[in-house]
């Protein structure tokens, strides 16, 4: 999966990584932003909640442009993901960004 600016699913790793570095291994919430992603499937969606990203973060928010996708994501979010990082799919960054805050640690 690629965007516009060249990114790749490596990179959302790396920056994860790098952000858990810089906490001290603390986890923390991890917003993954699809949005001016062209064009994702389903799969390459799912194939960013690898074992390297939920291993590292308290709870991770998707955010993408369609409805339709959300709901999709979501119902199979809730077939498939471990409690131990919750994983929710958003259009509405505001919803998004208030349901992480609910895994911040104090």
């Amino acid at each position: 999966m690629k965007t516009r600016s060249g990114f790749k699913k490596v990179y959302v790793i790396e920056q994860a990584n790098s952000i858990n570095h810089a906490f001290h291994g603390v986890k923390k919430p991890l917003l993954l932003d699809l949005t001016r992603i062209e064009k994702s499937s389903l799969e390459e969606v799912i194939s960013l909640l690898s074992e390297e990203t939920t291993g590292i973060s308290s709870a991770i928010g998707i955010l993408i442009k369609s409805g339709f996708q959300k709901v999709v994501l979501n119902t199979y979010l809730n077939f498939k993901t471990k409690n131990n990082c919750p994983v929710q799919a958003f259009v509405n960054q505001d919803e998004a960004q208030n349901w992480l805050q609910g895994y911040v640690a104090a």
